[in-house]
């Protein structure tokens, strides 16, 4: 006889969610599959490692990070390795991601200038209606590739 037991359904979710986004499993949304979610920690991790790397070759006051990766000398190698690594996986998450993150007609507008973004903040806002991104998640994606664009440059 087998002992296994029927999974609960969170783990119904999540295993679902590996392959398919937008799972609803009884109390459980889970919004993103394994590659999205691959993608986006890639690009985290690879950004903060440059940052830490980074920090202690742009001024000595940051020389204490150094230590964190084996001296200046390690962090003078690791800097731009990982800074292409970030700009690839930026890469790679702009192509996944872009059919999500177009912006609808007057997104741009309520958002930048309407103060949309202060309203939202404050919790004064129903996005019940906006679809997976709102407005400032979507402007906040091309911020992000685009910065990538400009730090590569």
């Amino acid at each position: 006889m087998s002992s296994a037991k029927n999974p609960r359904p969170v783990d119904r979710a999540v295993i679902a969610a590996q392959t398919r986004e937008d799972v609803v499993v009884g109390n459980e949304i889970v919004r993103h599959n394994r590659a999205s979610r691959l993608i986006h920690w890639t690009v985290s991790l690879t950004f903060f490692v440059c940052v830490f790397s980074g920090m202690p070759i742009w001024t000595p006051v940051f020389g204490w990070m150094a230590a964190l990766f084996g001296g200046l000398s390690v962090c003078r190698v690791i800097h731009p390795w990982a800074g292409l690594a970030f700009f690839a996986a930026t890469i790679v998450m702009f192509l996944y991601w872009l059919g999500d993150m177009h912006l609808e007609k007057g997104e741009r507008k309520a958002w930048v200038s309407g103060g949309r973004a202060i309203r939202y903040m404050r919790y004064e806002t129903d996005d019940s209606n906006v679809g997976k991104y709102n407005g400032g998640q979507k402007l906040q994606f091309w911020l992000v590739c685009l910065a990538a664009l400009g730090l590569l440059l």
